[in-house]
């Protein structure tokens, strides 16, 4: 009888997702009962930002065309002008997580701290897990190691080849700690992962890469991952790290960087939606509508709290920082303005459920009181950070520490101290909290956050122990968020103490403070949050306004420190006029810098000396004085802006026009409406947007009318414009548009109509497929898959089946493709068939759109078909569908007569990615055809890297 028992790497699979399916908060505030949260439940996509090199030289090309200064930047000295104007579009915003792998297979993913990165390990580790237990085929293996960890026994295995490290360490360490602690189940996962890497279908998951012991094991981490990547092409990676620290020992080798976004206004409401229901459903026997909306009242007061306390809005930008808002919110308690505020209340809160614990334990009678608590976690988070940046540490040296600490500071004799000791430990061993057991009696923090708060605690706890604390550490990557939260921590005894916090820093020095001036941007970066004296804050910001003018090396650095202060930093008015003067410099860069520091400001005294710089005869220093003025908002701001329109320097009209939009203040609608007749192309494109983003209808005319303008783009915008304001008087016009000799106006037109009532378009367009006008018919079955409803999948299917003109079947095929709903399948599989070869080559383009593998088989004979761009587009679609079931009949389709077909099974092949292909591929590349050759060295790049290494 054959056994039932699972196989190893389905109880590897079963782990992953025991281990990923619940959100840990054991670190944050439980007061009644642990609280489980369920991934599902809580989890939302986070978004990052990625530079976009493409962008950087478009945009520096179309400068110089205009005659706009555009000079070429080095890192040494970059130019702030070009940097400041080219990030605006360099950088890529809002791209969301689950969209990484659909551009590339290796990532580094940078956050603060609690911006949500192991998180988002975890929830692919548990996507992946769920796939593979249903077909190993339909999702990549996937592994989640800790990279303190790794580095750890990296060190410690020196023989490790480099391109195996990782999978060593698997073997003999990770699995163990899974669970899996017999040598053979370890050898057999072992084969498991070779086989799967070797195929490409490995997903490694390295966390923390920042917190190695030092850099030499960051550098060697680094060197093992690379290694492994090249030594096994095709798997995919994502390693994580804290952005301060990851400069130390980069990522090169094909790895992409994208940095995690702080939670937008959506996300965060998002956010506490899930999380409040979560929460709510964790505490339910029952899960019902009264569950679901409780929950919703709940999230719902948390957010009206939250929108009217700015302070509390600018804490909620990450996962934690929510976490721990709405922990704090359900306990009753005020929320907080600061960072250290919220930590400080959740360390309460986690020391008076301790408190509440040991009433319930006889093994607890006599144990230490929540001052002496207090005191310890901060020695333990002290110890661990100087000590132990693994942030794990054995039971037998936690109590030497502690039992040191007791005798040191609370004057307790030994055995008393060790007996207190002891009971501290037992509690944290058996209840779930700050301090946790990880497991084989080692001890370490659940969150870095919480151990470098309590670090930053312990460092001021004595002020004659902080300027060697400084000296030490102050230029360490490691202790930069310690020593900024204990300046802020400081500040919050009184305003006295966070002043000498301040002047300690500037006490110290480094090498190079001459030059770079590290220890002044440091001290001044801690303003952000530490509360100082009035005359301390004005003091700095006069320093930095002298550095800022007067040393070109540090000039962009300043700026940036400014940006990143979000300009909270309090000044006397007489010295924000020394910046305002600077406004008047002879230096032209100097008066870019000084606007945009009194942009960032936002100080509206600075809104009439500007007037000035608009009329500035650089082009750029009017250009930038738009973006500040957008910066301040002021009511005096937008007039000046709507000046702006009217500048001569068209990058400057279109900044002014952008930025109104943006501000979306409805008076800027009547000067928006006259630059839709401005001569350049781009304002008046600019100009159409901007007023679909005030969305008022008193724009609506206008923008009707910009629907017949010369150029496409602006007739595009302006469909897209009416479709956000929604009015209906747009629907007639709009369809007008469907008619329009661009396919991309057309395309808008219909979507906007959408917007707008679908119900109204469609049964207009059902309407049009009956024209006796051939093409008012073909835009019309066009028009309804622009629209992209499903309730126009019937009338599509009966002219697909029904009509006489095989162009109207023609576009009826395609806009069944665009809709992409598998109800489409059959009609489509049937017009593989079709007389007309445009029907037939466009059915199979539409398969291929809608990528099921129900098309396979038929799409498999088109390879046969007579037509050759049927043929053609079936390889492609077959590509696009990407099942290993049509690897063996592209490879006979390389043999095709016609160039185009081989080609397309040549690319075909490089997307499916599978390894037999490769030796067609290779004979591919004697092909006669360039374009083929072309196609199948691209092919090969794909399967054997996963990636291509010069992307088009």
């Amino acid at each position: 009888m054959p056994s039932t028992a699972p196989s190893v790497l389905d109880r590897y699979l079963d782990k992953v997702i025991q281990d990923n399916k619940a959100i840990d908060a054991r670190g944050v505030m439980q007061v009644t009962r642990m609280i489980e949260l369920s991934m599902d439940d809580v989890f939302i996509h986070l978004t990052v930002r990625m530079n976009r090199p493409d962008k950087s030289q478009a945009l520096r090309d179309r400068l110089e065309r205009e005659n706009f200064p555009v000079r070429e930047s080095t890192p040494e000295a970059a130019d702030i002008s070009e940097r400041f104007y080219l990030e605006r579009v360099e950088t890529e915003k809002g791209v969301p997580t689950d969209a990484l792998w659909q551009r590339h297979a290796a990532w580094v993913i940078l956050g603060d701290p609690g911006a949500g990165k192991t998180t988002l390990l975890k929830h692919f580790a548990l996507q992946e897990a769920t796939a593979c237990k249903t077909d190993l085929d339909s999702g990549y293996l996937p592994v989640l190691v800790p990279l303190r960890l790794f580095g750890q026994k990296l060190e410690n295995h020196l023989h490790w080849p480099l391109e195996q490290a990782l999978l060593d360490y698997l073997t003999q360490y990770g699995f163990s700690e899974m669970g899996f602690t017999a040598e053979q189940e370890r050898q057999e996962l072992h084969a498991q992962f070779e086989t799967c890497l070797s195929n490409g279908r490995v997903l490694w998951l390295l966390d923390g890469l920042d917190e190695q012991r030092d850099q030499h094991v960051q550098k060697r981490t680094v060197q093992a991952i690379e290694a492994l990547r090249q030594h096994y092409p095709g798997n995919r990676f994502v390693v994580t790290s804290r952005i301060v620290g990851y400069d130390a020992a980069p990522l090169g080798g094909g790895f992409n960087t994208a940095t995690l976004e702080p939670f937008n206004d959506e996300q965060m409401s998002q956010f506490f939606q899930h999380w409040c229901y979560a929460v709510e459903k964790s505490e339910d026997i029952v899960v019902d509508e009264h569950t679901r909306k409780r929950a919703a009242d709940k999230a719902a007061q948390l957010l009206e709290q939250i929108k009217h306390n700015p302070g509390i809005r600018l804490l909620a930008a990450n996962p934690l920082l929510c976490t721990i808002i709405g922990l704090i919110q359900r306990q009753g308690a005020t929320l907080p303005e600061l960072r250290v505020e919220l930590y400080k209340l959740c360390i309460d809160t986690f020391i008076f459920n301790w408190e509440m614990k040991k009433r319930q334990r006889s093994d607890q009678t006599g144990s230490l009181d929540k001052d002496q608590t207090q005191a310890v976690l901060e020695e333990i988070a002290l110890q661990l950070h100087e000590h132990y940046p693994e942030n794990r540490i054995p039971r037998e040296q936690l109590t030497v520490i502690v039992s040191r600490f007791l005798i040191a500071q609370q004057g307790m004799s030994e055995s008393e101290a060790e007996h207190k000791a002891g009971q501290l430990l037992n509690l944290i061993r058996d209840v779930s909290g700050l301090l946790i057991d990880r497991g084989n009696e080692e001890f370490g923090f659940f969150h870095l956050t919480f151990q470098e708060y309590l670090a930053a605690r312990a460092i001021t706890r004595k002020k004659r122990d902080i300027d060697r604390y400084l000296s030490r550490y102050l230029f360490e990557p490691r202790w930069r968020e310690v020593i900024r939260l204990a300046a802020a921590h400081a500040g919050t005894k009184d305003e006295e103490s966070g002043s000498e916090f301040i002047e300690a820093i500037l006490r110290q020095k480094h090498p190079r403070d001459d030059l770079m001036h590290y220890t002044f941007r440091f001290a001044f970066l801690c303003l952000k949050e530490a509360k100082v004296e009035l005359e301390t804050a004005d003091r700095m910001f006069r320093q930095w306004i002298e550095y800022l003018i007067n040393e070109e090396t540090t000039r962009n650095l300043l700026l940036q420190l400014l940006m990143q202060l979000d300009a909270k930093i309090r000044y006397r008015l007489n010295t924000l006029q020394k910046l305002i003067t600077a406004l008047e410099d002879e230096n032209s860069d100097v008066r870019q810098a000084a606007i945009q520091a009194l942009g960032k400001i936002g100080d509206k005294a600075a809104i009439e000396p500007m007037i000035l710089t608009l009329k500035d005869n650089d082009p750029f220093i009017r250009w930038i004085t738009v973006t500040a003025l957008e910066e301040i908002r002021d009511k005096a701001a937008i007039e000046l802006l709507i000046l702006a329109i009217n500048d001569e320097d068209l990058l400057v009209r279109q900044e002014a026009v952008e930025a109104l939009g943006r501000i979306g203040d409805k008076a800027a609608i009547k000067p928006l409406i006259l630059a839709l007749n401005d001569e350049d192309l781009d304002v008046r494109q600019t100009a159409v947007e901007a007023l679909g983003k005030i969305g008022d209808k008193a724009a609506i005319e206008s923008l009707i009318l910009a629907l017949n303008d010369e150029d496409l783009f602006v007739r595009q915008e302006a469909a897209e414009a009416l479709g956000r304001i929604g009015d209906k008087a747009a629907i007639k016009p709009l369809i007008l548009a469907l008619n329009d000799e661009d396919l991309d106006v057309r395309q808008t037109a219909a979507e906007a109509l959408g917007d707008i009532d679908y119900k109204a378009a469609i049964e207009s367009l059902k309407l049009s497929l009956k024209d006796e006008d051939l093409d008012v018919r073909q835009t019309a079955a066009e028009a309804l898959g622009r629209v992209g409803d499903k309730a126009a999948i019937e009338p599509l299917v009966l002219f697909l089946m029904d009509n006489d003109d095989p162009f109207v079947r023609q576009t009826a095929a395609e806009a069944l493709g665009r809709i992409g709903d598998k109800a489409a399948i059959e009609p489509l599989i049937h017009s593989l068939k079709d007389e007309g070869r445009h029907v037939r080559w466009m059915a199979a383009d539409a398969l291929g759109k809608i990528g099921d593998k129900a098309a396979i088989e038929s799409l498999i004979l088109a390879l046969k078909d007579e037509d050759l761009l049927v043929r053609q587009r079936a390889a492609k679609a077959l590509g696009e569908i990407g099942d290993k079931a049509a690897v063996d009949p592209l490879i006979h389709a390389l043999n095709d007569e016609d160039s185009d077909v081989r080609r397309a099974a040549a690319e075909a092949l490089g997307k499916i990615g599978d390894q037999t292909a490769i030796n067609p591929l290779i004979h591919a590349l004697k092909d006669k055809d360039w374009f083929v050759r072309w196609m199948a060295v691209q092919a090969i790049e794909g399967i054997d890297l996963g990636y291509r290494l010069c992307p088009d």
